[in-house]
């Protein structure tokens, strides 16, 4: 990060406050995260760079009820997807609104990974904060 040290010395900012930001900014760029979006996901079977049973799976993993993940595929494929074992039932009516069907509880369970993903990265910040400085 030479280019950032260049920048924040030409601000003026003292180097240990210099040397908290590198680290920081250091730590953040090891510990970002990139996530595949379901739309990607969907495009990639568009293009056969993976099966619809892979990308099926793959959507599921991404905190989709079954029936949405093969719908996100049949809407991108243009057609109803094929899958091995059959495509899943669609859910009963009265589970799409009254906040009790699967999507909603997919999206707690999708909120209680991304916690776990910031308290580990808040962890790993912490530790590096602790470590001696490299700059």
């Amino acid at each position: 990060m030479p280019a950032a040290q260049d920048a924040l010395t030409k601000m003026g900012v003292p180097a240990r406050t210099m040397a908290d930001l590198l680290n920081d900014w250091q730590v953040t760029l090891d510990n970002e995260i990139s996530n595949i979006t379901a739309s990607q996901i969907a495009t990639a079977v568009y293009y056969q760079v993976e099966t619809p049973d892979q990308g099926y799976a793959d959507l599921k993993l991404l905190g989709y009820s079954p029936y949405d993940a093969w719908r996100i595929l049949s809407i991108r494929l243009h057609t109803p997807v094929k899958l091995t074992g059959g495509n899943p039932p669609r859910p009963p009516e009265q589970g799409l609104c009254d906040g009790s069907d699967s999507a909603n509880l997919t999206n707690e369970a999708y909120k209680a990974k991304l916690r776990k993903v910031v308290e580990e990265g808040r962890a790993r910040l912490d530790k590096a904060r602790q470590a001696p400085k490299l700059i």
